[in-house]
């Protein structure tokens, strides 16, 4: 049964969040971003709130905010300018929903505490606004973080299982080059079959890759390479690189820290591949050409002065295109997750000229006047 408690006043304006992975690390949580929603709405038709929006991410893992969109989204639209939106605070299903990552959790909250903002989750209510309902609040993120830890080692020790009894590994870890075979692995209790893939060389590529890796040998640029092998690698030349540096060359996979060396089929031997491996490291590296350093600052305001909140690494403008447009992102080629450019850089000019406006330098006169 709904909770019919609430920290918030009849009238208030409020705004919900809703996250579901129907990943590893979702563990016995099967309410659905809907089933989540509608509770909500419930929640704040029992106690006379106005919801003004609704921010789900329907498949994006909590322990970070990779994928997150409409988290940050939120975040955005709630911390963004100078003053406080019309908005009371945000209502969760539960904590766990909010995030399992218990830094990130805790400095997205205080951020929205320090702006006026209540943060409320329906399954662990807590309705005041004191230091030790703040402590209280620290457990419950503590907490998922440490169900998430639980879970999330129980799942690799599974799928350590599975490679080294059934050489099984998850789809997602087959790179293009290969296809995923299924491999039967046994039943589940309640007498499904349980179907996990392994990775054999894909018969569109074998000829293919053997000429690309051949072609290298005798000299070929990773461009030259990239065009012989054509569809899947021809879009960038990274995917043609790393295909080089992989075991599954020669049949070997490691997974885990386990090594299977007759994993797959091999398309060459492995002498071919050591010699493979020396030529990449001792082939002559391309120069990059006078002033591209300065083109990309002057491009970039922020490329490698901003740094990720997720790893702490330098976060660099990143431009793809798609359907015709341009979009340019700070991004994290750690994490995998960006913030547009234009935000934050506008974000960054707001401050800048707040600083350089007569209003700030009279206030600081006025300060070194009072001193």
């Amino acid at each position: 049964m709904i909770p019919n408690i609430s920290p918030f006043q009849p009238g208030d304006k409020v705004v919900c969040y809703c996250r579901y992975s129907e990943g590893d690390d979702q563990g016995l949580k099967n309410t659905s971003v809907d089933e989540q929603e509608q509770a909500i709405r419930e929640f704040c038709k029992q106690n006379s709130l106005q919801l003004v929006q609704v921010f789900a991410d329907p498949f994006a893992s909590g322990r970070s905010v990779a994928k997150r969109d409409h988290y940050l989204e939120m975040l955005s639209f709630l911390l963004h300018g100078k003053k406080k939106q019309d908005i009371s605070g945000v209502i969760l299903w539960d904590y766990e929903r909010y995030g399992r990552n218990y830094d990130r959790a805790q400095y997205d909250a205080a951020q929205l505490r320090m702006k006026g903002y209540k943060l409320f989750s329906m399954q662990q209510p807590i309705t005041d606004n004191s230091p030790f309902a703040h402590v209280l609040e620290s457990m419950y993120f503590a907490s998922a973080q440490n169900q998430s830890d639980m879970i999330s080692a129980d799942v690799k020790r599974a799928k350590q299982a599975n490679f080294t009894k059934w050489k099984a590994i998850p789809r997602s870890n087959i790179p293009d080059g290969w296809i995923p075979v299924p491999v039967p692995m046994g039943y589940y209790t309640d007498g499904r079959e349980r179907i996990g893939y392994r990775a054999e060389p894909d018969p569109e590529y074998i000829d293919k890759i053997r000429d690309a890796v051949q072609a290298r040998l005798d000299g070929a640029t990773i461009a030259q390479c990239k065009n012989i092998l054509g569809g899947k690698f021809s879009e960038l030349p990274i995917k043609t690189n790393s295909l080089f540096k992989k075991t599954l060359l020669y049949g070997a996979f490691t997974y885990g820290g386990t090594t299977i060396e007759d994993y797959c089929t091999p398309i060459i031997d492995k002498a071919t591949f050591d010699k493979l491996q020396i030529f990449n490291e001792t082939a002559p590296k391309r120069k990059r050409s006078k002033g591209a350093g300065v083109y990309a600052l002057q491009r970039s305001l922020l490329s490698g002065l901003l740094y990720c909140g997720e790893c702490g690494e330098r976060m660099y403008l990143d431009r793809r295109k798609a359907k015709g447009h341009t979009y340019e992102t700070y991004y994290c080629s750690h994490y995998h997750i960006g913030v547009r450019r234009e935000e934050i850089e506008d974000s960054i000019m707001d401050h800048v000229l707040e600083w350089l406006s007569d209003d700030h330098w009279e206030k600081d006169l006025q300060g070194i006047t009072d001193a």
